[in-house]
């Protein structure tokens, strides 16, 4: 009921906007248009001069005031009806945005032309009560959703027993001034310090429900000396008990590699295969490289030790239709395994930032936080699963990944699944993750049968200083 209410405000606040700047047209056209229909339109409605300031507290300044606020309602009526805001719709759903709009409206009458006088009454009225509502401006509307998001903060924290052994109202607020996010992350942090050296960690990753924000942590072994909650403490001393959710498994996660698939490998060794990734350019430059997994192109048994006196030599697609390229630059250290493969093919100009049946990518998003109502839906094309669906179900993770040359952990990973299960399988290292505008969220680099995982786009372009090619 409490979320309603925010989601009725936000609603409220944006149609204001709206009514704001149709009132402020039809004020200026009133006020200034000599055409025969603004002079119609200004007689009718004794609207006068609105720009025309009086001093304040004066008749005629009430007088322009009353007049203003005779047009504000009349363009929030306009803007209600428009939009089929009927304020007792928008109370009576669950979502405030699905009373909005005309499908399946019955106004008048119904299907077979049986006059509905009350409901259509009704549907004006509503029309009228929103329209009088968002009259009072933007301005109102913001104040109150600030208002309505503090009380939830301060609801989130009645609900929580630790608030009640605070010893100062200042340490109360500044809990209900810090979102939950940043202290989910901030103790994500600390705790990957406590305990991801730990052998038995295979996993840590933020996540969160309908409960809150809380650390799915995966464990080889059950280990009692891990607890349901860990306490965090603030830099002002303050102690809070973040959720920890354990899950044993014994799967480690894998880098997506292939024997047999296709796309991008390494032209020594025909049997390590990975899907191609994404052309990018160096900052500043407009040279196309191709950005993907470092152990797509490896030798077997590789140290992932990268010498540019000893380049590397990769082809992308069939072993019978490659296309020749040079690997100038691979690293794999704590939060990147990625490679930079520049084309040395006179065929280059065949590859473009296109997926299969997905169309183009369209720019980068930087994933910060995870929605705490409803997960973040993506799609990925793999050289080996072709194209998926799935969500992202967490971020910040630290995984301890098996590869040839022995177990290696990457930090700040998003885990992607569907289902519980993961989207991807070997050869899918190097598939894009994007979102449903088309914009790249990250990069896969291993997975399990319960997860995928991917690398943040954001992380990879930052520290090899990138730009994606969109054209």
């Amino acid at each position: 009921m409490y979320q309603n209410l925010i989601k009725l405000a936000i609603v409220l606040f944006l149609l204001s906007m709206m009514c704001e700047r149709l009132a402020d047209f039809f004020k200026h056209y009133l006020s200034e248009v000599n055409t025969g229909v603004g002079r119609w339109w200004k007689r009718k409605l004794k609207i006068g001069n609105l720009l025309l300031k009086a001093p304040n507290d004066s008749l005629m300044e009430d007088g322009r005031y009353y007049r203003i606020l005779k047009i504000n309602i009349l363009c929030g009526f306009l803007i209600a009806w428009s939009f089929h805001a009927d304020l007792f719709s928008l109370l009576s759903t669950d979502n405030p945005l699905d009373g909005l709009g005309w499908k399946d409206v019955s106004f008048f009458w119904e299907k077979d032309f049986q006059w509905n006088i009350i409901d259509g009454i009704a549907f004006v009225a509503g029309c009228f009560a929103t329209g009088f509502f968002i009259s009072f401006g933007s301005k109102f509307w913001h104040d109150l959703l600030d208002i309505l998001l503090q009380i939830k903060n301060y609801r989130r924290l009645l609900a929580d027993p630790e608030t009640f052994s605070q010893d100062s109202i200042g340490a109360i607020e500044r809990r209900a001034a810090t979102p939950p996010s940043v202290t989910a992350i901030a103790a994500l942090t600390r705790l990957r310090s406590d305990l991801g050296a730990r052998p038995n960690i295979s996993s840590m990753l933020l996540k969160s429900d309908e409960a809150g924000y809380y650390i799915e942590t995966t464990m080889l072994s059950d280990d009692a000396s891990i607890g349901n909650t860990y306490p965090f403490i603030s830099e002002d001393g303050d102690v809070q008990h973040i959720r920890l959710v354990k899950i044993v498994s014994r799967e480690k996660a894998q880098p997506q590699m292939h024997t047999l698939g296709d796309t991008i490998a390494n032209s020594e060794f025909a049997g390590n295969f990975g899907t191609f990734g994404c052309l990018v350019k160096k900052k500043g430059s407009d040279e196309a490289y191709i950005l993907t997994c470092y152990h797509n192109v490896t030798k077997p048994g590789s140290k992932f030790d990268f010498s540019a006196d000893k380049p590397l030599t990769a082809y992308i697609g069939k072993p019978d239709e490659r296309i020749s390229a040079e690997v100038i630059s691979g690293i794999r250290n704590y939060e990147i395994d990625a490679a930079l493969i520049k084309i040395t093919s006179a065929d280059k100009q065949k590859i473009v930032n296109q997926l299969p049946g997905l169309g183009s990518l369209t720019g980068v998003r930087d994933l910060l936080d995870l929605p705490a109502d409803r997960p973040v839906a993506i799609r990925m094309y793999g050289a080996t699963s072709a194209q998926q669906t799935g969500f992202i179900t967490g971020l910040h993770g630290l995984v301890k990944i098996d590869y040839p040359d022995g177990e290696h952990a990457l930090y700040n990973l998003m885990s992607v699944q569907k289902d519980g299960a993961a989207i991807s399988t070997r050869g899918d290292s190097g598939a894009l993750i994007i979102d449903a505008d088309n914009k790249l969220l990250g990069i896969l680099v291993a997975g399990k049968a319960s997860c995928s995982f991917a690398m943040p786009v954001a992380t990879l372009f930052s520290a090899l200083s990138l730009d994606l090619i969109t054209s």
